[in-house]
């Protein structure tokens, strides 16, 4: 376990300049063992997650994580009362039209999360960008 967690460091030390600098913020701090207390689906292209982050090691006691500009996603059953483990991010670039039917990339992350259920499962979200709120100190 050791050496994959060495090469992936590695890895996210290569590519942390192509991140957005909120999913970067995540990385600075562990979120090892943080409960998953909500999830919300607010829209097509945007979800929340709340965490309980008291046994973990973030600095606040609870959090909310939001992903923005939502381009795919997996959500496990049963991840609400989970626990996060570990976690992976990796640059994604989006192709997409603007408004003068231009072809433009948009630069985005895709983060894989996994949980602490029975059995162990996987939250993955591919999303442009990525809020963290702290809710209590």
């Amino acid at each position: 376990m050791e050496e994959i967690e060495r090469k992936y460091s590695e890895y996210y030390n290569s590519i942390e300049n192509e991140l957005p600098r909120s999913i970067i913020q995540l990385f600075e701090s562990s979120l090892h063992d943080a409960e998953i207390t909500s999830l919300d689906v607010q829209s097509e292209d945007v979800i929340s997650i709340t965490l309980d982050c008291r046994s973990s090691f973030y600095d606040a006691n609870e959090i909310k994580l939001t992903f923005l500009g939502v381009k795919e996603v997996l959500i496990p059953e049963g991840i609400v009362g989970s626990y996060w483990l570990y976690n992976e991010v990796y640059p994604k670039y989006f192709n997409e039209y603007n408004e003068d039917f231009e072809y433009v990339k948009k630069r985005g992350f895709e983060l894989h999360v996994l949980l602490d259920c029975f059995p162990l499962a996987e939250f993955t979200v591919m999303a442009e960008g990525f809020l963290i709120e702290v809710l209590k100190e």
